[in-house]
């Protein structure tokens, strides 16, 4: 089964770091299983960014009840969120 880059390389991390920069999750808070973890001071919610490696499948996990209603019609991932994985890494 496909899983998030663990640890993230540079590229992963970078990029995922511009993505939750740019819409608002500045602050970090940590990796777990190859999942770079979020949080926002304005929104609410968190958000899990991971990346299977620079160029192929970016993923990401939101924990915010009104986002995750909307996107109801998404298609899920059959990939395991950061929720469901043990914890071998931190930031």
């Amino acid at each position: 089964m496909m899983a998030p880059e663990d640890p993230p390389d540079f590229v992963v991390r970078t990029e995922a770091q511009k993505a939750a920069w740019e819409n608002g999750f500045r602050t970090e808070r940590g990796i777990k299983s190859g999942w770079l973890h979020f949080g926002s001071t304005t929104a609410r919610g968190e958000i899990w960014i991971g990346g299977m490696s620079p160029r192929r499948p970016w993923v990401l996990s939101i924990d915010h009840p009104g986002v995750a209603a909307e996107l109801v019609t998404v298609p899920s991932s059959p990939l395991p969120g950061p929720a469901s994985r043990p914890s071998n890494s931190a930031a």
